[in-house]
């Protein structure tokens, strides 16, 4: 999951791009986890992790909106 992250922040993709790879391979080992589930357990894991090379920008923590949220689930 982490190097579906990293792989795509290295292929120039945005943040939230990224992010939704690490889901979609959390979604795909884990398959009956809840959405609330996965999309802590990824927003925890990449808090932990730190970029890897200098020349990303730091994680930062951000709440996704209501909207967003919802369009996830």
């Amino acid at each position: 999951m982490i190097d579906a992250y990293r792989q795509s922040r290295g292929a120039g993709l945005d943040e939230w791009t990224a992010c939704e790879a690490a889901l979609a391979e959390f979604r795909m080992r884990h398959p009956e986890a809840s959405i609330e589930y996965a999309n802590i357990f990824i927003s925890q894991a990449l808090a932990k992790l730190g970029p890897a090379t200098p020349e990303w920008p730091p994680l930062r923590r951000s709440a996704v909106s209501a909207a967003q949220a919802d369009t996830i689930a």
